[in-house]
């Protein structure tokens, strides 16, 4: 996943850059597991929302985070 950060130049940009970190904050929220880390799991999301880690990776960290408490 290549997903390169720019920097908003604009407040129109601005707007568009905080409203794409909601919605995914928002997508990610739905599969939070709230028997397992809470907070590891929006850790994870957010290093794959800024393309910090591969969807294996983040599957692979998610998985072994929800295992871990069962």
């Amino acid at each position: 996943m290549n997903n390169k950060l720019k920097m908003p130049k604009t407040r129109a940009e601005f707007e568009e850059c905080i409203e794409n970190a909601f919605m995914a904050g928002c997508n990610h929220g739905y599969a939070i597991e709230h028997t397992a880390d809470i907070c590891e799991q929006e850790k994870i999301g957010v290093l794959h929302y800024l393309g910090k880690i591969s969807t294996e990776e983040f599957n692979k960290r998610m998985n072994e985070l929800y295992n871990s408490n069962k």
